[in-house]
């Protein structure tokens, strides 16, 4: 008799859960998941709530790293556990540093903001390492608050002042801040920092439209693309005429981008320009950006999206039957038209084809997306790791997980800590 059924046997399953939460406590994630194996074994079936412990260490561990992007990748998985994470964060937050800092900024988040902002997190903005003053800008308020960040907008690094042009998106009836705002859009010599500057001036009204249509020509892509959608959100009248002059042919990725903007505001000449993109364009890239915006015009386009379910492109067919999927009326047909899709050797197709029919219920995806979890891909593997939650239908069964939380890409390993935590939730 193997050793851990004679010891389950002998000692009962819970006490043998122990060794596994004594491995969690210490940090060690590798011996942790090695006794939750064997533990898993002898009872002839894993447990959720314990797998989720092992998780949350994992998280813990990546949000107390030394290395930034490690940490920062371990407070944004966090952050997806929203209330589930609170334990965790109160936790992280007695830590000194930067990283008690950022559980403590993370925590007022959640908390709406309100209440005295933590004295540390005061203190935290006057500190020269830009995580930590980062993490502070959470309880800048009022106009003491916006005459720093605008401080920062025009004197701090581009990380800093990208940050900064994020954080003022907050402040949009205050015309000095507009004003900042506009000068970075024009004058930054940072991309990422104009491209903030544009999507915080959006709401803003009017006075900004002007700033944002010459930014429509910005020299770098990602300031461009991130246009259309802050103009129609200034001024929706003088965005929607703006950006149907941008329906050009051929067409181009802004063109594209305009029309998915005039569709989300049910605009029939994005519509129009979307479907003619999807249905004539000779590069794959446009038409497959096109049918992005296939979310946005099922309703009004069901028919004339319907030829496109079994188009000879598969991201097409595959964005345009997710989207079709929703429909009561035409979602056995979509489905259908999924369910091939899912079974081609593009795991990056297949995977995401998966994971709609589990959304809606097909129970013959679980083994597939079982296989997709050790999948060569990291990209594949992460899709599969969202993609198990809806594959278990109401069970909580997280098992298939557990090796993803030492897989050797990062986002792999923490996409599925939250996922285990969220399933043994439910």
């Amino acid at each position: 008799m193997p050793f851990t059924l004679l010891f389950c046997g002998a000692f009962g399953c819970a006490s043998a859960a122990g060794p596994v939460r004594a491995a969690t406590r210490q940090g060690d994630v590798a011996t942790a998941l090695r006794l939750y194996q064997g533990y898993s074994e002898a009872r002839g079936q894993g447990e959720a709530d314990l797998l989720a412990e092992v998780a949350m260490r994992v998280l813990q561990n990546a949000a107390a790293s030394d290395d930034a992007p490690t940490r920062a990748a371990g407070f944004s998985a966090i952050a997806g556990l929203g209330v589930r994470g609170r334990d965790l964060l109160e936790t992280l937050s007695e830590q000194p540093g930067v990283v008690g800092d950022r559980a403590a900024a993370t925590l007022y988040e959640l908390n709406g903001r309100s209440g005295t902002a933590p004295v540390r997190l005061r203190a935290a903005l006057r500190s020269d390492d830009r995580e930590r003053r980062s993490a502070g800008m959470v309880t800048l308020r009022g106009a003491r608050g916006a005459r720093r960040l605008v401080r920062w907008l025009t004197t701090g690094d581009a990380p800093l002042r990208a940050m900064a042009a994020r954080a003022l998106a907050r402040w949009r009836d205050d015309t000095t801040v507009t004003a900042a705002l506009v000068t970075a859009l024009h004058d930054d010599a940072d991309a990422m920092v104009r491209a903030a500057a544009a999507m915080a001036l959006g709401g803003r009204g009017e006075d900004v439209a002007e700033a944002l249509l010459a930014a429509l020509e910005d020299r770098d892509t990602i300031v461009r693309m991130a246009v259309p959608s802050a103009l129609m959100a200034a001024a929706p009248g003088r965005g929607r005429e703006a950006l149907e002059t941008l329906l050009v042919e051929p067409p181009t990725p802004l063109s594209v981008e305009a029309a998915r903007v005039l569709v989300t505001r049910a605009d029939e000449r994005g519509d129009e320009y979307l479907l003619r993109v999807m249905g004539t364009a000779a590069r794959h890239e446009l038409r497959a950006q096109a049918a992005v915006g296939s979310v946005g015009m099922s309703t009004r386009q069901t028919e004339a999206l319907r030829r496109f379910l079994r188009d000879d492109d598969h991201e097409v067919a595959l964005r345009v039957a997710s989207a079709l999927a929703r429909l009561d009326a035409i979602r056995p047909e979509a489905l259908a038209a999924l369910r091939p899709l899912a079974r081609l050797p593009d795991g990056f197709v297949a995977i995401r084809a998966l994971a709609v029919l589990a959304q809606h219920g097909d129970s013959a995806v679980a083994d597939p997306i079982r296989e997709a979890l050790d999948s060569p891909d990291p990209t594949v593997r992460r899709l599969a790791v969202l993609a198990w939650s809806d594959a278990t239908g109401a069970s909580d069964d997280c098992d298939p997980l557990a090796p993803r939380l030492r897989d050797d890409d990062r986002s792999v390993a923490l996409l599925a800590a939250v996922e285990i935590v969220l399933i043994a939730a439910r």
